[in-house]
């Protein structure tokens, strides 16, 4: 089970970060203002709440193997898409194959992942996935960055093509690899009756609402922010990101199996606290003019950030483990992508009706996450209540 995550997860980490991973990126350097951004993050999440319905019926009725080929195919299409004229039918049909390709691709690595972890070890196999993740996705980036730099896109297309196609013959060619994955299979299409009805003690459906649009916060808006810091640059972007990773593997080797050791919510209020924190240093730093001292916070900011994943996630697949996991991965994704689609499709109109530039918006959204990050502290553990 191990083999399939691994091989399935190394391969999309070297694409996302050869062309997904830069995406924000791409899409302000074809003249898309914060606003347009906005509208695409938007309907990315509206598009990819209707994928579920879709890939819950693949998986139900074809399995996992096929919905791992089909997120080959998709990161191929999203590329293609990319070669268009930079307008707004480019945008609409950009975001709707991203958020198919988003669909398929983290429900499928979410089943991967439960299903070749045992419960006590959820921090540690989380903490090695993020390591090889970041290792790997940062080979991309690196590549990408020069790639993209140097206005060589149709490399970027040529190079992933290759992987996906690579990807799509070895998971055809093992079909003995996902045999251990049939209880995935075999667990019912989750219906929108039981999404609108979910409820439990943990507060969960509350938190899935919130961390949705962070998540986004976090890939786009902070990327695009690192992006103005560096000068606009996707050589000198590439290369902050990758001694970033460097960091963050060396740090979160050291502190993944303590992950594991600690009991109770007090980890979570650390890690949100200095999640709260890291948002109000994103504010701040646009107003900085000392290098050492943005590079600096920016390390923080990354660490903050890296560690209340880390603790959060291991909490999330902790739950999903004792619970109906396939039902509780279903609502994560339900009610986090619809309030992807609410929250950037009012930013987008915000955006749209203020003259503010992308540097002053992004400070005022930043300091506005502040406060509201600390809502994640409401997120009960599992022993606490039953759902």
């Amino acid at each position: 089970m191990k083999k399939i995550l691994y091989n399935f997860l190394g391969l999309h980490s070297i694409l996302t970060g050869l062309f997904i991973f830069f995406i924000p990126v791409f899409l302000y350097k074809n003249g898309f203002s914060l606003s347009e951004i906005s509208y695409f993050i938007s309907l990315t999440g509206l598009s990819f709440v209707i994928s579920m319905l879709v890939w819950d019926r693949i998986r139900y009725k074809g399995g996992i193997r096929i919905l791992i080929v089909i997120s080959f195919f998709l990161e191929i299409g999203i590329l293609c898409v990319g070669t268009l004229d930079k307008n707004f039918l480019f945008l609409f049909l950009f975001s709707i194959i991203y958020g198919v390709y988003n669909c398929f691709f983290w429900l499928t690595k979410r089943v991967l992942f439960v299903s070749s972890t045992e419960k006590h070890e959820v921090g540690d196999k989380f903490g090695n996935i993020q390591i090889i993740a970041f290792v790997l996705v940062k080979i991309g980036i690196l590549l990408g960055s020069y790639l993209l730099g140097n206005n060589h896109y149709d490399y970027v297309l040529v190079v992933s093509i290759l992987l996906s196609a690579y990807g799509v013959y070895y998971f055809v060619s093992h079909k003995k690899l996902v045999k251990n994955l049939e209880e995935f299979s075999q667990a019912s299409p989750v219906s929108l009756k039981k999404v609108f009805l979910f409820k439990d003690r943990l507060r969960s459906k509350y938190i899935f609402m919130l961390d949705g649009p962070f998540l986004f916060f976090e890939s786009f808006f902070w990327l695009l922010s690192l992006f103005l810091i560096t000068g606009q640059s996707y050589h000198k972007l590439g290369i902050l990101v990758v001694v970033l990773a460097i960091v963050f593997s060396v740090i979160f080797i050291g502190i993944k199996k303590k992950i594991d050791k600690v009991q109770g919510q007090q980890l979570l209020y650390v890690a949100v606290i200095l999640y709260a924190f890291s948002w109000i240093f994103r504010g701040y730093v646009g107003n900085l003019e000392d290098n050492y001292v943005i590079y600096l916070l920016v390390l923080v900011i990354a660490f903050c950030t890296s560690f209340f994943r880390l603790v959060f996630n291991k909490q999330f697949f902790h739950t999903a483990k004792s619970v109906d996991t396939h039902s509780y991965m279903m609502m994560k994704s339900y009610y986090s992508q619809f309030f992807i689609f609410f929250i950037f499709g009012v930013l987008a109109l915000i955006f749209y009706n203020t003259k503010w530039s992308i540097e002053i918006s992004l400070m005022y959204v930043y300091y506005i996450l502040a406060p509201i990050s600390l809502l994640f502290i409401l997120y009960k553990p599992l022993g606490s209540s039953q759902t």
